[in-house]
C-alpha cells in the first residue's frame, strides 16, 4: 500500500482511473497540478474533504477521500469536473470505463476494450494465474486487502470472461 494513503480509515471512499497508454512525465505533471489545485480546497456541504491520491504504475490514477458527514453527491461531482478537465485538456481520459486492464505475459500492463479483452481471453492468452486490475473498487479496504491487482481467476474478471473450456477426451 502506499504511504499516500496511510492516514486514512479503511471505509474511505477510492476511485481508480486508468489511462489507455502508460503517462508521461508531462501527463503526470500536469494530473498532479491540477488535483493538487483542487483537492485542498474540495469540501462536502462546507466541510473539508481530506483527500489524496497517487499515480500507480503510470497506469492508474487513485484517489481516496474521507469526509465525516460522508461526501455529498455534488461534491464528487466537483471531483469529476476536474477529470472532465483532464480530459479536455489534453489527450488522456480518466473518465473512459470500456478498458480492461491486465498483465500481459512479459508482465506490461495492458488495456482493451471488453470485446476485445474477451477475444483475448478465448485466445488462451489469459490463464488463471494472468494479473487483472479492479478499477471498480469502492473503498479503501479492498485496494489493502490487495483486491486491485489479482490473479484472473480470483476476480470478477473469470466470471464476465470465462475461459475457454479443454476440449473433452474422447475415447
Amino acid at each position: 500500500m502506499t504511504d499516500a494513503f496511510v492516514d486514512f480509515t479503511d471505509n474511505a471512499q477510492i476511485w481508480i482511473h486508468g489511462f489507455a497508454n502508460s503517462l508521461t512525465d508531462a501527463d503526470r505533471q500536469f494530473i498532479e497540478e491540477k488535483l493538487n489545485t483542487f483537492l485542498p480546497s474540495w469540501n462536502s456541504h462546507g466541510t473539508p474533504v481530506r483527500a489524496s491520491f497517487q499515480i500507480i504504475e503510470n497506469r492508474f490514477l487513485v484517489t481516496v477521500a474521507e469526509c465525516p458527514g460522508g461526501i455529498s453527491g455534488c461534491s464528487v461531482d466537483s471531483f469529476f469536473r476536474v477529470l472532465k478537465e483532464i480530459a479536455g485538456s489534453s489527450e488522456l481520459n480518466p473518465l473512459e470505463t470500456d478498458l480492461v486492464y491486465f498483465r500481459d505475459k512479459d508482465g506490461k500492463i495492458q488495456a482493451q476494450r471488453h470485446l476485445d479483452f474477451f477475444n483475448t481471453v478465448e485466445s488462451g492468452a489469459v490463464t488463471p494465474d494472468t494479473h487483472v486490475f479492479d478499477t471498480l473498487l469502492t473503498n479503501l479496504s479492498d485496494f489493502r486487502q490487495g483486491r486491485f491487482e489479482r490473479c484472473f481467476s480470483e476476480s470478477w474478471h473469470a466470471r464476465s470472461y470465462p475461459l475457454p473450456q479443454s476440449p473433452a477426451t474422447s475415447y
